[in-house]
C-alpha cells in the first residue's frame, strides 16, 4: 500500500466521534430556538410582577379611599350638634362611624365587619379632633392576594385625620 491509501483508511468509531463533534459545534452556533427558550422564561416573570403592581396600586388607591373616609368622620365628628337628632337618640360615634361606612363601603372592597373608627380629643373650645379609621383590606378578588396581603387575604389599614372641633 502507497502512503495515500492508508491516509484513507480510518476507523469507523474515529469518523463517528468526528462527525458527532462537528454536528454539536454547529447546533452551538444555531440561534433559531433562542427567542423561544427566552420567551417562555420571560413572560411568566414579567406577567407575575405586573400582576403585583397592579394588586399594590390597587392597595395605593385603597388607602387614598381609606385617607377620604377618616376625614368624613372628622367632619361628622367636629360639625355633629345633638339637638339636630331626634331625642338624641343617635349617638356622635354612631354618626361617625356612619360617615366612614359611606365612604368606604362605596368602594367594595373593604370589609363591612371589620371597620372600627375612635374619636380623639376634646370636644370642647377649638381642640383638636382626631379620629382614626382602620379597616381590612380584602385582597380576595387579586390572582396574587396572598403574595401582599397574608395567607388570610386581608390587609389591615390604617388613616388618621384632625380638624378643630367647631360646636358649642
Amino acid at each position: 500500500m502507497n502512503e495515500r491509501s492508508s491516509e484513507l483508511v480510518r476507523h469507523p468509531a474515529e469518523s463517528g466521534l468526528r462527525r458527532l463533534a462537528m454536528r454539536a459545534a454547529r447546533l452551538a452556533r444555531d440561534e433559531r430556538g433562542d427567542a423561544m427558550v427566552e420567551t417562555l422564561v420571560a413572560f411568566p416573570t414579567l406577567l407575575f410582577v405586573l400582576l403585583l403592581l397592579h394588586q399594590f396600586g390597587y392597595q395605593c388607591a385603597a388607602h387614598v379611599v381609606l385617607q377620604r373616609a377618616a376625614a368624613a368622620s372628622t367632619r361628622a365628628a367636629v360639625v355633629y350638634l345633638a339637638e339636630s337628632c331626634m331625642d338624641g337618640a343617635v349617638s356622635r360615634p354612631a354618626i361617625v362611624s356612619a360617615a366612614a361606612a359611606r365612604v368606604l363601603f362605596a368602594s367594595g372592597n373593604f370589609a363591612p365587619d371589620a371597620l372600627n373608627v375612635r374619636i380623639e380629643g376634646e370636644l370642647s373650645g377649638f381642640s383638636l379632633v382626631t379620629t382614626v379609621v382602620e379597616t381590612q383590606f380584602d385582597c380576595s378578588p387579586f390572582l396574587f392576594g396572598a403574595v401582599l396581603c397574608g395567607a388570610d387575604r386581608r390587609l389591615p389599614m390604617t388613616a388618621q385625620a384632625s380638624l378643630p372641633y367647631q360646636g358649642f
